[in-house]
């Protein structure tokens, strides 16, 4: 009778040890922080070869993955949602590069603004998509995921504000160990975005009014590309 209950509660002491592990790998590691360096292109999707490189560029965002099931398949595998808000990247761009049809070769341009506000890029927004996380051993994880990621993004060139809706998509993974997690991810989106920029030909008559709109607006087919480098907290 004592064996007995000596081996139950033997069996229930390792059972609870198991599944605090779990706790600890799982339950307790759903939520994230992310800070980025990006290297991240502008491109010009009417005018051919027009393209920005950035030369600095950071991102931050927060999230939480929500797993699908509770235990991990083959004891180390599961599948969740992954919703990150916000999420914002800043770029801020050298001056542009004109690759001639055979992208060999390029050329500085040459700009005369008589407004340079220099060329930045701020996207802010959400993701949203599938991820698959593997914990081969101990608290080690490795996750890839793809994610859906509508954003707000906002691009000066110059004189010029660009502004727009952008369904931007993400494809990454990351490797964790306890609290700390380094990864990597794609990014890329593309859409027509309105511009605005103040009217060069400005006039005024007699009596200091303006003849002409203050501001003039176009449209620009824009495309962006990054590499976001990141360190990941999770709690």
């Amino acid at each position: 009778m004592k064996m007995k209950f000596l081996l139950f509660v033997s069996a229930f002491f390792l059972l609870q040890c198991s599944v605090l592990a779990q706790d600890a790998i799982w339950k307790n590691r759903k939520k994230y922080i992310n800070i980025g360096y990006v290297e991240q292109t502008l491109m010009h999707k009417e005018v051919v070869g027009l393209e920005w490189e950035s030369n600095f560029g950071v991102s931050l965002s927060f999230g939480r993955t929500y797993y699908l099931h509770k235990k991990p398949l083959f004891k180390m595998l599961k599948f969740g949602i992954d919703l990150t808000l916000p999420d914002i990247t800043y770029a801020k761009y050298l001056e542009p590069l004109y690759y001639n049809s055979n992208h060999f070769d390029y050329k500085d341009l040459e700009l005369d603004e008589e407004i340079d506000l220099g060329m930045h890029q701020i996207d802010a927004g959400i993701q949203v998509g599938p991820s698959i996380t593997i914990n081969p051993v101990d608290h080690l994880k490795i996750s890839t995921y793809f994610r859906y990621a509508p954003s707000v993004s906002m691009i000066i060139l110059d004189d010029e504000l660009n502004s727009k809706f952008v369904s931007f998509f993400t494809f990454g993974g990351a490797i964790a160990y306890k609290v700390i997690s380094l990864g990597v991810e794609a990014r890329w989106g593309s859409a027509n975005y309105k511009s605005f920029s103040v009217n060069p030909d400005l006039e005024f008559d007699d009596d200091g009014d303006v003849d002409f709109e203050l501001f003039e607006s176009d449209n620009n087919k824009l495309k962006t590309k990054s590499v976001r480098f990141y360190i990941s907290f999770r709690f």
